[in-house]
């Protein structure tokens, strides 16, 4: 599977975080679309289709869960990655019940980060092939 080929959704109310987040992966081959809040996410979900998610969990107005479940809804079959510097057992709980197929904490290693993409792409295509 070729990365260039990848449409990453980004989500995170931290300009400089997603700035260098987004530059990060597209060096990698990623291509990258990035959304500094809720309703953007969800304006873009709806304008184009993406391999893999990747979400803060506090952001202003709708919050992380709110957004996931709203996502699970639109496009069930994208995988999620929840990446947050406010992560506590309880939270990384939630947001595995509400579909999260990761999550990791910042500060992430960006390597950290492009593996577990490639794997939860990887794992939805092996799944989504042995139920066709």
């Amino acid at each position: 599977m070729a990365s260039e080929q990848l449409q990453i959704l980004l989500v995170d109310d931290e300009q400089q975080f997603l700035d260098a987040a987004s530059a990060a992966l597209t060096r990698r081959g990623f291509n990258v679309t990035k959304a500094w809040a809720a309703f953007r996410a969800l304006y873009f979900v709806d304008k184009r289709d993406f391999d893999a998610m990747v979400l803060d969990v506090r952001m202003p107005g709708m919050n992380g869960p709110e957004l996931l479940i709203e996502l699970r809804y639109r496009c069930p079959t994208v995988p999620a990655i929840v990446l947050s510097g406010h992560l506590t057992p309880d939270v990384a709980g939630r947001m595995e019940q509400l579909g999260a197929k990761r999550v990791l904490s910042k500060p992430c290693p960006v390597e950290v980060l492009v593996e577990a993409i490639r794997e939860v792409i990887a794992d939805e295509k092996a799944t989504s092939s042995n139920t066709a």
